[in-house]
């Protein structure tokens, strides 16, 4: 019983962080900001957070590297009503969810998005069918798939979504980092001698022509 709140209580966590995001760009003053999973560690310390803000965006993502998921544990946020009512609707899509293996905060951004940028599409009914039989990682990732086909000739504006090969994104590989600004420990941990990492949250704030001008730990489960 005690593991099994234990999981559910980290299930909502990576739910649980976006609200807090939210709470942040809703009562202060900063103009963006940089949410970051702990286990992503900055490497190149020249490069701005503003190289990486489009002004006709209010929230931007980019593609994992190595399949079609949008990522859910880095994005930049701005300051206005639709992120931050963005961040709480993902935030709460956690009571919508029912399905055997839903792939936490990060399967539900694709339905989630593309309920908000693609709501007529007829893919839609389909991939909610594939979203609630994902049973692994192989089911879950045909379901993205499904949303990002859904979405694909969206024109909405207000989102964004750096493509994997279109530049360094946020994260810099492992093998050239400093054409990004941060890698993801996680996608090397397999490697002899890499670090492990810790559950947590890190929210970079950024203002204008500023670099970083405050870390905020949101780690809030310990291990």
């Amino acid at each position: 019983m005690l593991s099994f709140i234990l999981r559910l209580i980290q299930f909502q966590f990576f739910f649980q962080r976006h609200c807090i995001t939210a709470q942040i760009l809703a009562n202060n003053s900063y103009s963006w900001i940089l949410f970051l999973d702990s286990d992503i560690g900055v490497v190149n310390e020249n490069r701005t957070i503003e190289e990486y803000i489009r002004k006709d965006a209010d929230i931007i993502f980019y593609d994992r590297f190595y399949n079609f998921e949008i990522t859910a544990g880095t994005y930049l946020a701005k300051k206005s009503p639709f992120a931050i009512g963005f961040l709480l609707g993902w935030a709460n899509f956690v009571n919508r969810l029912s399905v055997p293996f839903s792939g936490t905060d990060n399967g539900a951004i694709h339905m989630y998005m593309t309920e908000i940028v693609a709501p007529n599409s007829s893919l839609l009914r389909r991939c909610w069918k594939m979203y609630n039989n994902t049973v692994d990682y192989g089911t879950l990732w045909t379901y993205t798939l499904c949303c990002r086909e859904a979405m694909k000739n969206s024109s909405f504006k207000k989102i964004f979504i750096y493509e994997k090969n279109s530049l360094g994104t946020f994260l810099g590989y492992a093998d050239c980092p400093y054409r990004g600004s941060s890698f993801h420990i996680l996608e090397y941990s397999a490697r002899p001698g890499s670090p492990t990492s810790t559950a947590g949250t890190v929210i970079l704030i950024a203002g204008p022509l500023a670099r970083l001008l405050q870390v905020v730990n949101a780690d809030l489960i310990s291990k």
